[in-house]
């Protein structure tokens, strides 16, 4: 099913700027027609301010295509060169500095990644715009993990085009852009519940057509949602999902001299987890990571909530899969522990390797990654 709108699309991140204790957003566009080189790398900070272009990203002095773009807790940025056709997309290191890019992985053949979020789990979630489904990449190798997941509206197949992006929250929430649209995304069952559609037409008189989407906090308190509308003349908005999700112009008609082709969005994740102090903004749930980390054969996961409600903790492997469901229940405010002992539901010790665990509650969501040594 594809829905009757105009496109998205724009790449911006989230990095920490420990001087300002802010940070930075970074984007990509892509030349027209379509989608091709030159993709040039920008960024600006998060309050809105001047756009400053790093360059073209290039490999060994190349220009090239790149498309799902996204960044990691250590600030180091990634994102996917686009090939085309049976040739598929690779993950790619790009550096901050140059633009300048590193292969890490093979092509995979038929895939078109156009968007890419890692989340607070530290899981690497990418869009494919071919097969319509999300799969979960390995960032040291650049291959997917395991099947992919379909995605669904209503519990029907929905298809997309190679205008989408997804960006975790600070609430640890996954949400998902195409076209006009915004759309919360439950990341093990692939259904999308739709937030928002914008309906008003861009200060160049087109339809908003984004497929690019980057969080960051709001300067007054909640969360701040950026897209790159690429309808004419390329503009970068804030919404506000705390206020209906106003519209506000952030940069207009960026990169003049030429128009895109595509780009994306892209977030640092929301929060860090396993220092044990940081935590998704104004969250009623808090996912406090587990000790010990890396552990044999047991863990405890820790929780908290500002008020009573429903609570439940599952455990996906890297494929993305549930092995064993936690908790499910009503919890007190307060502090939780829950241990897990490297088992999935049925009983049987899983093997070594990193899991995620996410924690539910009231329409949020967190994350944490844990790792099991044998």
């Amino acid at each position: 099913m594809k829905v009757a709108c105009i496109a998205w699309v724009f790449v911006a991140l989230i990095t920490l700027n420990a001087a300002t204790g802010g940070a930075e957003i970074w984007g990509v566009k892509s030349h027209d027609p379509v989608s091709g080189p030159p993709s040039t790398l920008f960024h600006f900070p998060e309050d809105g301010g001047q756009l400053t272009i790093v360059g073209v990203v290039n490999r060994a002095g190349t220009a090239i295509d790149v498309d799902g773009l996204t960044v990691n807790a250590a600030q180091q940025l990634f994102g996917f060169e686009i090939a085309g056709g049976a040739a598929g997309s690779r993950l790619l290191s790009i550096s901050m500095a140059d633009a300048s890019a590193t292969i890490i992985g093979p092509f995979l053949e038929g895939r078109d990644i156009r968007g890419a979020a890692i989340t607070a789990g530290g899981l690497c979630l990418a869009l494919d715009a071919t097969a319509d489904d999300l799969l979960t990449i390995d960032l040291q190798t650049g291959l997917a993990v395991g099947p992919g997941t379909a995605l669904l509206l209503d519990g029907e197949p929905y298809d997309v085009t190679d205008l989408c992006d997804l960006t975790e929250t600070g609430s640890g929430d996954l949400v998902f852009a195409y076209w006009n649209e915004l759309y919360r995304l439950d990341a093990a069952t692939g259904e999308l519940t739709l937030l928002n559609r914008d309906m008003v037409p861009g200060p160049d008189g087109i339809d908003v057509g984004a497929a690019g989407l980057a969080w960051a906090p709001a300067s007054a308190g909640g969360e701040r949602l950026f897209v790159y509308d690429v309808q004419v003349d390329d503009d970068i908005y804030g919404y506000d999902p705390a206020g209906g999700y106003a519209r506000q112009d952030v940069h207009i008609n960026i990169i003049a001299t030429y128009n895109a082709g595509r780009g994306d969005l892209a977030s640092a994740p929301s929060f860090v987890v396993g220092a044990g102090n940081a935590q998704p903004a104004a969250a009623d749930l808090r996912l406090l990571g587990n000790h010990p980390n890396p552990f044999n054969p047991r863990t405890t996961v820790v929780f908290s909530l500002r008020e009573a409600g429903p609570v439940r903790l599952t455990v996906y492997d890297l494929a993305g899969s549930s092995v064993r469901e936690l908790a499910a229940g009503w919890y007190a405010a307060g502090r939780h522990e829950v241990v897990w002992e490297g088992r999935d539901d049925l009983g049987r010790v899983l093997p070594a390797g990193i899991y995620s665990c996410c924690a539910r509650s009231a329409g949020r969501s967190a994350w944490t990654r844990m790792t099991l040594v044998k």
